[in-house]
């Protein structure tokens, strides 16, 4: 007959107690050290012991439960006894900083579609950054801002510059991006007041044109469908912050500590877009004879912002027809590459590789609030869940004791169950 006691050489002692035999009889210690009592790991009186000791050795961890709970009692299986204790205590749950996490999900239709440039792009703002308005000594600074556009499927980058971060500020970098750039159909950005103002303010204008009969077959199919990221879910936003990140770099580079006038940080602003739409889209050729990697700027303007120009090209003289049917020719070239070199590289996960269980209705949670130490950390309730296409919740909404709140849920900690919670 097998047993997991059969090493221990388990023996009964005068009061009928089952206690470990062990190898240590001749240590100057007590005779619990000894002899520990045997318990087991299901046992209620085991895990009320481990919870005891938890609480009345101020919450510790699972090793020095497990070291004090080892000095006088003996429990098979005693590692996973003490974490489950440490994991469902009420106290620690809150303090612990660990938040929910999910599968990370598939990428949006616009960032795997092959559309026109900027036809689907992101928002953000950057800075800010101090400007001078003359030359000379004495001259008095401002500060002024970055207003970034990217496009979702190419990468390519638009940059404005704004005086300030207010909605009208925005709507007039907005119309000069769309004049250059062409119609954008579809934007999105995180839930800034201006980004809400802007979108309120546009739509009012578009329902106004709607209305008129003498615009109305004009702006027919040009309303901007616009998505707002949950409030504190900038990690949704990723793919637009890491082109900010790009901007800062170049930035950080080129200017220094220099105060620039506006004309000059104009100027800056727009090499720094050159740059960013001359980087690779994925890694570079390892053959010697494919030396063009694929950039953004081929999409913009048929070749990188910043690349070294052709040396002469000989003049077609075909018909106009015949030209528009290589410059086609040559777009649809690129959208391949696109496909084939691009594409294939958003396929892995960075993180949050396996699906995991949903937050329901009911569930209460701890709210991260990054402004805020742990201990005050609100509490709050799962009214709603809000599941994706692949059935995965990632942002639910709250009740809290101030109101309702939406949320993402890596910023959410959510606390053990009535049934799992130890009460002494």
């Amino acid at each position: 007959m097998r047993s997991s006691l059969v090493r221990l050489q388990p023996f009964l002692d005068a009061e009928g107690i089952l206690r470990v035999g062990g190898r240590i009889k001749n240590a100057s210690c007590s005779n619990d050290v000894r002899h520990p009592m045997i318990l087991p790991k299901r046992s209620s009186l085991a895990r009320l012991i481990a919870a005891e000791l938890h609480i009345t050795m101020l919450h510790a961890g699972p090793q020095m439960i497990q070291a004090a709970m080892q000095r006088r009692f003996w429990v098979p299986g005693i590692r996973s006894l003490v974490r489950g204790i440490y994991r469902h205590c009420v106290r620690c749950k809150r303090l612990n900083r660990n938040s929910q996490q999910q599968q990370m999900s598939d990428l949006p239709r616009s960032r795997v579609t092959s559309t026109r440039c900027f036809l689907h792009s992101a928002v953000d703002f950057a800075g800010p950054y101090n400007l001078k308005f003359t030359h000379g000594r004495g001259a008095k600074s401002t500060k002024s801002y970055i207003c970034s556009f990217i496009c979702m499927s190419t990468g390519a980058m638009h940059l404005e510059l704004t005086g300030d971060l207010s909605t009208i500020s925005f709507i007039a970098a907005f119309k000069r991006f769309i004049s250059r750039r062409g119609y954008c159909q579809h934007l999105y950005s995180d839930n800034g007041t201006n980004f809400i103002g802007a979108e309120r303010e546009l739509r009012a204008a578009f329902e106004r044109c709607i209305n008129d009969d003498k615009l109305k077959n004009y702006f027919v199919g040009t309303e901007t469908t616009w998505h707002f990221n949950p409030p504190s879910a900038p990690h949704m936003g990723g793919y637009w912050e890491a082109g900010i990140k790009r901007i800062k770099y170049h930035l950080k580079r080129a200017l220094a500590s220099v105060l620039l006038t506006y004309e000059e940080f104009s100027t800056v602003l727009t090499e720094v877009e050159a740059c960013v739409n001359s980087r690779p889209l994925c890694y570079l050729p390892s053959d010697v004879n494919d030396c063009e990697v694929l950039t953004p700027g081929h999409f913009i303007v048929g070749e990188p912002l910043k690349g070294i120009p052709d040396p002469e090209m000989q003049v077609f003289k075909g018909t106009l027809h015949e030209r528009w049917q290589i410059i086609s020719a040559i777009r649809q070239h690129f959208w391949k590459r696109w496909r084939d070199e691009y594409l294939a590289n958003l396929q892995r996960r960075a993180k949050w590789f396996r699906p995991t269980q949903n937050l329901q209705g009911g569930d209460i949670v701890v709210i991260h609030d990054n402004n805020a130490p742990p201990t005050k950390w609100k509490l709050g309730r799962v009214l709603d869940s809000h599941p994706g296409v692949d059935g995965c919740v990632r942002v639910v909404n709250l009740k809290t004791s101030e109101g309702e709140l939406l949320r993402p849920i890596v910023k959410l900690s959510l606390l053990p169950t009535k049934g799992d919670i130890f009460t002494i």
